[in-house]
């Protein structure tokens, strides 16, 4: 292994060529010859940059500018477009429900479309029944009907038990009231005024014949489901009065 040895000029001499390297290496602009404190525009560069810059810029802010009316014209029509056509559903639904039939009176017309008998007579309860629907229906029909329909007359006349009256109108459907224990209103497109014979029990428990129109007598036998727990109970006689709770 060989040492070499040096003598302090050339010591220095050393160290102060790597000092000058570092230097050279820290100055961006030593190459270049040119620095930023060396550094002044002139006024044709100013000129050159600010004309550039009118160029760049006004063409961008007439683009932006169309571009946006171009979206607000577009955007305009489209709301217009939407909301006329909202609110030309809206009408077109509203007319629907206002010449369309009632629930009930729907119900009914759909089921009868589907009879293939004519030789047949339907019956359904008030939920179903309305004035208009006994005018419009081609099937003869009997139904019981809330007080509160349309087209339903009013009488305030209080009936002894077994009295009836009736109502009829130019189409031909009779509204009937009955007087059992409570009031019982029925309407029916095929049936008259005629009245027969039920029998009712007491408050002596004795059995008697109550006069009753013929449409009501007619549909308590073929009503079927309808209301059918009454008629069950109907079947059984109690020998004591009582309130049953889960009957309310």
């Amino acid at each position: 292994m060989s040492r070499r040895y040096l003598t302090q000029k050339q010591l220095e001499d050393e160290t102060n060529a790597v000092s000058e390297d570092d230097e050279e290496l820290e100055d961006p602009y030593h190459n270049s010859g040119s620095s930023d404190e060396d550094y002044c525009p002139t006024e044709n560069d100013v000129e050159d940059s600010s004309q550039s810059g009118e160029e760049a810029d006004v063409p961008n802010m007439n683009s932006n500018t169309n571009d946006l009316e171009d979206n607000n014209e577009t955007s305009s029509n489209s709301g217009e477009s939407n909301s006329s056509t909202g609110l030309s559903e809206s009408d077109e639904s509203k007319d629907t429900e206002a010449t369309g039939d009632a629930l009930g009176e729907r119900i009914v017309k759909n089921l009868a479309s589907y009879l293939r008998e004519k030789a047949v007579a339907l019956c359904f309860d008030r939920f179903f029944a309305s004035v208009k629907l006994l005018n419009e229906l081609d099937y003869p029909a009997v139904g019981t009907l809330m007080k509160s329909r349309r087209n339903v007359p009013k009488s305030s006349e209080k009936l002894s038990r077994g009295d009836s009256q009736f109502r009829v109108n130019n189409e031909g459907a009779i509204v009937c009231r009955w007087q059992d224990t409570k009031d019982a209103l029925a309407i029916s497109n095929c049936f008259s005024d005629t009245t027969t014979e039920v029998k009712r029990t007491m408050k002596d428990g004795t059995r008697k014949d109550v006069p009753c129109p013929a449409m009501l007598q007619f549909y308590n036998a073929n009503m079927g489901g309808v209301d059918l727990t009454d008629q069950i109970v109907g079947l059984y006689d109690f020998d004591r009065k009582s309130g049953k709770l889960w009957k309310k």
